[in-house]
């Protein structure tokens, strides 16, 4: 009876990574259902930052999809502070996703001028106009409680897809050629893309 409960088991996964050859080729890279909007290149590109692993709590360098519905999705623009560097006020982004189950807030990796960040707010009113679902990339930082005491899962901001196209904090990042072009002037060049296990 157990070998038959293997058997089936295997076969469902077979069936399933046959029916997803993206997941089969870049099986860590997504959390939970794409609603058809992620391609293998979504998934290729954010294989070039990190190598890919399973999802973990420690798991804090290679970037993960996650997708929701645009209505639980909005662009924050918090912390205003004065920056010396940039000269202007600055906040820190937050693109928050929450619905009856979770919180999951990704947050730009540094703070970012108020016009920017509301630059990032109408890319997002274009992208979502119309769409049912969205997916956001981005590296697990934490867990913890937001200021009302609401567990909230924090990462750090990549990217956002819908249908409609994508924006990512670092320019062409959205893109495999242009990540490719990116890793050729850098020192990760030597790592090259990864490769899944044959």
């Amino acid at each position: 009876m157990l070998k038959i409960v293997h058997f089936l088991l295997f076969f469902i996964v077979i069936q399933w990574a046959n029916a997803n050859p993206r997941f089969a080729k870049y099986p860590y890279g997504l959390l939970g259902e794409d609603y058809g909007l992620l391609t293998e290149q979504d998934l290729a590109v954010n294989a070039w930052d990190a190598y890919p692993e399973p999802f973990s709590p420690s798991s804090t360098v290679y970037p993960y999809w996650q997708c929701f519905k645009v209505h639980e999705i909005s662009i924050l623009c918090e912390n205003s502070s004065y920056s010396e560097n940039q000269k202007a006020e600055a906040v820190i982004m937050a693109v928050r996703a929450e619905n009856a189950t979770s919180v999951q807030e990704y947050l730009s990796p540094r703070p970012i001028s108020v016009n920017t960040c509301h630059r990032y707010q109408k890319d997002w009113q274009r992208l979502s106009h119309a769409e049912r679902f969205a997916c956001v990339s981005g590296q697990l930082n934490e867990q913890g409680s937001d200021n009302s005491g609401t567990k909230v899962t924090y990462w750090i901001f990549d990217k956002l897809k819908t249908k409609r196209g994508c924006v990512s904090y670092f320019r062409g990042a959205c893109s495999q050629t242009n990540q490719s072009k990116r890793r050729c002037t850098s020192k990760s060049a030597i790592r090259g893309p990864y490769r899944p296990p044959k």
